[in-house]
């Protein structure tokens, strides 16, 4: 009787883990809120699931969504001033813990319009929509980061992630390996790089550019603002600008053995090799334009903006 009375006792015990270890598992509803200023600096951090943002009217920051199986109760903590969201395992210590064994969270977050707003995701994908702040920052190693927004500042660092600014920004700043990157209505100045993910941007009046890639191809469309400054590289990506019909500026383009083709000035052969050169002065001249390739093609067109 006792071997029997031992059986059931261990076949309970098991039961009793599995419910804890199941319950671990399972999805938690997320419904927090938090007073806050109207313009707040706000961080959001993730490992896994996915992130959602969107600006409101009120001042106070709410999150809803579901916490993954294996993180930490969800909280918001700060001030009024700065507030931080941020998802951790509770199997280990620091921001990552033991992330291989929690499940995804999805965090869908409101934040006063005009807040200040940082997110650092691993694989989660970004969603920013209807701020105007001061300054976005977005950090992400594998997930794809869209933003529909109007800032002073946009700053994008990814990996493998697709980048998509569908608002607007005075200053924007993106960094990518593999993935692309795409803005709609920029101004202002734009520092832009990537390994081989392309770079497509429109743009109005542009101060600073600065766009590199290695074999990613390049495109802008954008006018050319008094002073304007800017620098484009590339390895083995195609170049192409779309430059309005009156332009000031004096440009210069280079290729090693790609073809250069211009609608300003005439493109001439280097003397000591393949490539070509153009050196050409457009109007008055107050911006610069100064464009190097070694095997991408360089189309220079008019009228494109």
């Amino acid at each position: 009787m006792r071997h029997k009375n031992f059986a059931i006792s261990r076949t309970l015990g098991a039961i009793a883990l599995l419910s804890v270890a199941f319950a671990a598992r399972a999805d938690t509803p997320i419904h927090l809120s938090h007073d806050a200023g109207p313009d707040a600096t706000v961080v959001v951090r993730n490992v896994k699931g996915d992130v959602h943002v969107t600006g409101w009217n009120q001042n106070r920051v709410q999150v809803d969504g579901t916490l993954g199986g294996g993180a930490k109760p969800l909280q918001i903590t700060g001030d009024t001033r700065a507030l931080e969201i941020k998802v951790e395992s509770s199997g280990g210590s620091g921001w990552f813990g033991n992330s291989d064994n929690m499940g995804p969270t999805s965090l869908d977050v409101h934040v006063p319009h005009a807040a200040a707003l940082e997110v650092h995701v691993v694989s989660a994908p970004v969603d920013i929509d209807g701020l105007d702040g001061r300054s976005i920052t977005v950090g992400s190693v594998s997930g794809r980061v869209h933003l529909g927004v109007r800032a002073g500042a946009v700053k994008v660092d990814s990996v493998s992630g697709d980048v998509d600014l569908s608002g607007s920004a005075r200053s924007f700043d993106a960094q990518t390996v593999s993935g692309d990157v795409q803005a709609a209505t920029l101004s202002g100045n734009a520092n832009v790089q990537t390994v081989s993910g392309a770079v497509l941007l429109r743009a109005g009046s542009m101060d600073k550019v600065n766009l590199g890639t290695v074999s990613g191809r390049i495109q802008l469309d954008g006018a050319v603002a008094p002073d304007a400054a800017w620098k484009i590289d590339t390895m083995s990506g195609d170049v192409r600008l779309n430059l309005p019909s009156v332009v000031s500026a004096r440009i210069k383009a280079d290729t090693f053995s790609g073809d250069l083709h211009s609608d300003f000035g005439k493109t001439v052969s280097s003397e000591h090799g393949p490539g070509e050169h153009l050196d050409t002065q457009i109007g008055a001249g107050s911006g610069t334009i100064t464009v190097n390739s070694f095997s991408g093609d360089v189309h220079i067109q008019r009228g494109g903006h």
